[in-house]
């Protein structure tokens, strides 16, 4: 028999939903209150927001004086304005290592290969059907691949053998194999496309009908080109990649413009099934919300939430509080709609009117939708299938949009001044900290029952998108996927001041990190400037959208530069006396 204390279930209930939305307002205690002598510490500061733990503005506060001391030799004066030194012997370098990282052709000590380029051809020798594929044009290889669905499955490995080269992951310690990701695909066709590497248009047409081969293979294109993978997506790209490479093609001069854009036009076409099949689905999938234009994340199986938050590629945050598959997010929602608008501009191209109004509407509706999830601050995921309210964690997901041009300019400019809160000295954070739920402490797990403290130990266990306050010194990560997509959506709003110093900031933070190191990280601490704590996998090395984004920094720089200096509009962050107190590194934020 149960004791007399025993808690009601009503009771039990509103105790752990409160544990679950607690968020942590840690007392501070300043190291040093004088901002004055900041800039003579040893090392730059953690500087607190409030009660925040690493909230940092931008150049004119006082992160960017530090920087800027620190990294003085990189910058020159370039009619009267600031601006990196692309010939510094150390990007030089990096620029070399990295367009042989993406080539497949660094020389290790022993004299072989290493590098994120798959050859096809040489992979694929032990099958007569993929080295038939690879000699298809994109048509051929669409009938093909639909009259031989069971191509891949038939080899007997976990790894799919794809029919043209494409970039791994990683360069380093072989996690996934030689899978081709589609969350990394679009920053490493960009990195690719902004390379040395002689045949770099061949190459990145080949990664893109890769991942087309894989859509008319699975009628979806999987998370990565493995069978370990296969049970969800990850956020679409395949019109961004097209345009992109369609330009490229016809720059080139390689290709009429009439050839680019016919290639285009399978591009689309692939992208027009996707769309249709996979993501707006109302029958399989998981994806469809009645009653509402977007979409929730999910997978091929039940709609469970951990597949779901994989397939956002955010796979462990806190941002959609477990339950992944009853949230709108930003990101996903937002890349369709550029699926449509790009569609629609397509259909122009050829004159084809009345399907460009059809997507053009259908993007516009399904944008007018995801307006909603602007709370005055930036863009949040929302609780659609429950509570209909929006996730309390702040996460740079929300700035995703701007990339497609959804929000207007009234939502853009609060978003903008709200970037300050997720700066740390090494950059720029996915989520910020406080905002993210607390973890009961060991006294309060106690109160619960121990199937109860066990799903709360799952709920808080650590998160390497970000986590809460208390474990922001270890896992407070910048991810290059993320930088990609702010600085496009900066530099698409006219905020070309800080996309120019985000751009900056990244690019020299990885200058010194690899000349230090050797080696570019997956991700890395923005308050230690450490390589990325792992959860799932071990940190790791040359990672493939690491490399592509220094790239492709190396190539947008000068446009900033010119777009900057014709002027655009300026963010106003809260003045350095009235916001920031300075604390040291090593302090605690308990």
């Amino acid at each position: 028999m149960l004791g007399e204390n025993k808690i009601s279930v009503p009771v039990r209930l509103e105790k752990l939903v409160k544990y679950l939305t607690k968020t942590r307002q840690p007392e501070t205690t300043p190291v040093n209150e004088n901002l004055s002598d900041i800039g003579q510490q040893h090392t730059p500061p953690i500087l607190i927001h409030g009660k925040a733990p690493f909230r940092l503005a931008y150049e004119n506060q006082i992160v960017g004086p530090i920087l800027n001391e620190r990294r003085a030799p990189y910058f020159d004066e370039v009619q009267g304005e600031r601006q990196i030194n692309l010939a510094h012997e150390n990007i030089i370098r990096a620029r070399k290592y990295c367009n042989e990282i993406l080539d497949g052709k660094k020389v290790q000590n022993d004299g072989s290969l290493y590098g994120l380029r798959v050859r096809a051809r040489e992979r694929n020798q032990q099958s007569p059907e993929m080295l038939e594929m690879g000699g298809m044009s994109l048509p051929e290889l669409v009938a093909y691949t639909k009259d031989h669905e069971s191509v891949h499955k038939k080899l007997g490995t976990n790894e799919l053998l794809l029919p043209h080269d494409y970039p791994k992951a990683t360069a380093g310690e072989e996690q996934w194999g030689e899978a081709l990701f589609y969350h990394d695909a679009p920053l490493l066709v960009e990195g690719i496309l902004a390379s040395d590497i002689p045949d770099k248009i061949e190459y990145a047409k080949g990664t893109l009908e890769c991942l087309i081969n894989e859509l008319y293979t699975f009628h979806f294109i999987p998370t990565g080109s493995s069978l370990q993978l296969i049970s969800r997506s990850h956020p679409p790209s395949l019109t961004r990649m097209g345009l992109r490479i369609c330009e490229a093609m016809v720059e080139s001069k390689k290709y009429s413009k009439e050839e680019a854009h016919s290639w285009l036009g399978d591009v689309m076409e692939a992208a027009e099934y996707e769309f249709t099949n996979y993501w707006k689905n109302e029958e399989k999938y998981n994806h469809f919300v009645p009653g509402s234009t977007l979409i929730t994340p999910g997978d091929i199986d039940v709609g469970a939430h951990d597949p779901s938050e994989r397939e956002t590629g955010h796979d462990m945050t806190p941002e959609y509080h477990g339950r992944a598959n009853d949230f709108l997010d930003p990101n996903i929602n937002g890349e369709l709609v550029g699926y449509a608008w790009d569609i629609a501009l397509y259909k122009r191209l050829v004159d084809e009117h009345e399907a460009a109004d059809k997507w053009q509407e259908i993007g516009d509706t399904m944008a007018e939708e995801m307006r909603t999830m602007f709370d005055g601050e930036i863009y949040r995921a929302v609780d659609i299938r429950n509570t209909k309210e929006k996730s309390t964690v702040a996460s740079l997901t929300g700035y995703k949009p701007m990339a497609n041009g959804i929000p207007p300019t009234d939502h853009t400019d609060p978003m903008v001044r709200q970037l300050y809160k997720f700066t740390g000295p090494y950059g720029v954070a996915h989520i910020v900290p406080e905002t993210v739920p607390q973890t009961p402490q060991n006294g309060e797990f106690s109160t619960f029952s121990r199937p109860t403290q066990a799903t709360l130990m799952d709920h808080f266990r650590d998160r390497q998108w970000g986590g809460e306050v208390s474990k922001a010194q270890k896992n407070a990560t910048e991810w290059p996927i993320d930088i990609y997509a702010l600085i496009k959506g900066l530099r698409r709003y006219g905020y070309y001041d800080l996309a120019t110093e985000t751009a900056e900031n990244w690019l020299l933070s990885s200058t010194e990190y690899l000349n230090n190191n050797g080696t570019l990280p997956e991700k890395r601490n923005v308050i230690t400037g450490e390589n990325g704590h792992g959860v799932e996998y071990s940190e790791q090395v040359d990672f493939g959208w690491s490399i592509a984004l220094y790239l492709w920094l190396l190539q947008e720089l000068p446009d900033l530069y010119a777009l900057r200096k014709k002027g655009g509009k300026n963010a106003t962050f809260p003045s350095q006396e009235d916001v920031f107190v300075a604390y040291d590194r090593t302090s605690s934020t308990e």
